[in-house]
């Protein structure tokens, strides 16, 4: 007899010892199969046909588990020598069958929509995608054990493919307003940013802030907060939007535009990039406070699980270490309102 069965009950027979035996047997196999990760993180193209094979196979190998529990739950059953071990042999396998099917319904790969020019949170560099949210997605992915791959699309289309539930998550620093929120679903907020203005060197005609705008060209990208703030600001001449906001900055060297309005981050990566002699510089303090959010299909079902995610990674210091990495700087917050590391109350 087996180790297995040496545990068994007294008062079931020798089948039933069996039984339970297999059941167990099942249910370590189970869980060896959700600690798997099917397929690791990777925004590569060549990677993805590996990944959907994996995710497959598992989904097939989590499939045919759960076909073997349910036969041995049967045969247990069948040779039950009372009420008593059938209704703990059925509990049991309720149990493992729960455990199992909650793992299958993670192996489906998700579409993540990501804008590739709009560093530093996301661009694209030698057929590689890098930035701030590729970055903390990978880990989020990790943390939870999401397989997922890249689909890059401007920012307008990341909207409309979520509202349409083409693709499952957008990653392209979208501000979490009250007119998104109608058809769409944010995470907790991941980064708080505010708009810039960039404008080019001049001498006496020189640009310093909101209210020497009047008579102007305003350059931005179109469909964001940057461009709905720079519509309302008086006595502009004019908003030209872009669909990418490489072709704000281009407009505003050449001369086409008087200033560029953006998120803080990218204003400022920009003209760093460009160096002392780019010709353009940031102008004036910050014109807006805003959070940005991974945006999901309204009623998602992965929404809770990044959220679980975010806060992990502001717990144990990874989110931090990205946000140095790509900022310079240590972040003033940590999403989900959790406490910096070394904050006590006093201090």
């Amino acid at each position: 007899m087996n180790r297995c069965a040496k545990k068994g009950n007294a008062a079931l027979s020798d089948a039933n010892k069996r039984a339970v035996c297999r059941a167990a047997t099942m249910s370590r196999a189970i869980a060896r199969i959700r600690r798997d990760k099917t397929g690791s993180p990777s925004s590569t193209a060549s990677d993805s046909a590996g990944r959907a094979t994996i995710g497959a196979t598992s989904s097939a190998t989590g499939v045919a588990v759960i076909r073997a529990v349910i036969r041995a739950v049967i045969r247990a059953v069948s040779f039950a020598a009372g009420f008593a071990a059938a209704r703990f042999l059925l509990a049991a396998a309720g149990l493992v069958l729960v455990a199992a099917l909650a793992g299958c319904g993670t192996g489906r790969e998700l579409v993540v929509g990501v804008e590739t020019n709009f560093r530093p949170m996301s661009y694209e560099e030698n057929g590689e995608l890098k930035g701030f949210e590729i970055d903390l997605w990978k880990a989020i992915a990790e943390e939870e054990g999401l397989r997922y791959r890249f689909e890059p699309m401007p920012a307008a289309r990341i909207l409309k493919s979520l509202e349409h539930k083409k693709i499952d998550v957008g990653l392209a620093g979208f501000t979490i307003n009250r007119e998104r929120k109608r058809n769409l679903e944010f995470s907790t907020a991941y980064y708080t940013a505010g708009l810039r203005m960039a404008t080019r060197d001049a001498g006496g005609d020189a640009i310093r802030g909101p209210g020497d705008l009047k008579g102007k060209v305003v350059a931005t990208r179109i469909g964001t907060t940057a461009y709905r703030y720079s519509s309302f600001l008086e006595g502009v001449r004019e908003v030209r939007a872009y669909p990418d906001i490489g072709q704000a900055f281009e407009a505003l060297e050449k001369g086409e535009a008087d200033a560029v309005i953006f998120d803080g981050p990218v204003v400022r990566q920009y003209v760093t990039a460009k160096g002392r002699d780019g010709g353009i510089r940031v102008t004036g303090a910050t014109l807006t406070k805003e959070q940005y959010g991974i945006v999901l299909p309204k009623g998602s079902r992965y929404t809770g699980r990044i959220n679980n995610a975010l806060r992990e990674l502001a717990k144990n210091g990874t989110y931090e270490k990205l946000y140095v990495k790509w900022f310079g700087e240590t972040p003033d917050s940590l999403p989900g309102g959790t406490k910096k590391r070394g904050n006590r109350s006093g201090d």
